[in-house]
């Protein structure tokens, strides 16, 4: 996969994204929670954290944007080996697994998503761009995070009101979305690592303005980052969450294309949806 880095931070420049599956409907399911805070430029996150499913709410407190990548990595590397290869590789490194993570919160709140882990090394990665153009990464925001075996909590998670499928370039939806506090299940079925990254229109504007604005970044963009969920590999899944307002709303990928490089949105990997 090329030239990952660049492409899956591009939209996060507006000022104002193995597990096993999850069953679509279900009364209640055991989820742990924890708490991380994005500042300039470190993670305040815990340590370690239980296997199972988690209910991960990033806070920015900074005064630039940032997300939340998970990545698990591999038996006998080190955070400090996946950071080399992060901001030195072209491709990502076979040992990486990318498994979602929250995408940058809307502005004045939270970034949730609930993913089901695994023990194992993961590490939490930044990879938005500072205007003097270095990547948060290479700024200090990669942190280590330790999934360990442990006992289900018991509290429950609501079922997933739609369905979002993610595939070699499209955004499929089970149903349209409605307003309120809504649980979106989103799947990687493609071949390719893919996000979904929701940018919440302006009045009047279109998902084609935005990727306009975001070629100069000229007078005000035309949206603003509405979390989502980050890249996942094929088979993964993410349950974002978050409080929908009646209005338009922009679906964007801009993970790299494996084959030529440009990010998914080039391959016309864009959705425009209304709520209701």
């Amino acid at each position: 996969m090329r030239n990952f880095k660049p492409a899956l931070s591009a939209l996060l420049l507006l000022p104002t994204g193995a597990c096993s599956d999850l069953p679509a409907r279900t009364r209640a399911l055991p989820v742990h929670e924890i708490e991380i805070a994005s500042t300039d430029f470190a993670f305040r996150a815990p340590d370690t954290i239980p296997s199972g499913l988690t209910r991960i709410r990033l806070s920015s407190v900074g005064a630039e944007r940032h997300h939340a990548q998970l990545a698990r990595f591999g038996q006998g590397h080190t955070l400090a080996e996946l950071g080399d290869s992060l901001t030195r590789a072209r491709d990502l490194p076979s040992w990486v697994t990318f498994v979602g993570g929250p995408s940058t919160p809307v502005p004045g709140g939270p970034s949730d998503i609930v993913v089901d882990l695994e023990a194992g090394s993961y590490a939490l990665i930044c990879f938005v761009r500072s205007p003097d153009g270095l990547p948060h990464l290479a700024k200090g925001m990669l942190r280590m995070l330790t999934v360990l075996p442990g006992p289900a909590s018991e509290q429950p998670i609501p079922p997933a009101d739609v369905h979002i499928t993610l595939d070699d370039f499209t955004f499929e939806l089970s149903s349209a979305l409605v307003a309120g506090r809504r649980t979106i299940r989103v799947e990687n079925r493609g071949p390719q690592p893919h996000e979904v990254t929701f940018v919440r229109l302006a009045p009047g504007k279109s998902a084609a303005d935005v990727l306009a604005w975001l070629k100069r970044k000229e007078g005000p963009p035309p949206g603003e980052t509405f979390g989502g969920t980050m890249a996942l590999q094929t088979g993964r899944v993410n349950y974002m969450q978050a409080n929908f307002t009646p209005g338009d709303y922009a679906l964007l990928c801009f993970v790299p294309d494996g084959g030529d490089g440009r990010p998914h949105v080039a391959h016309g990997m864009v959705h425009q949806i209304t709520v209701q």
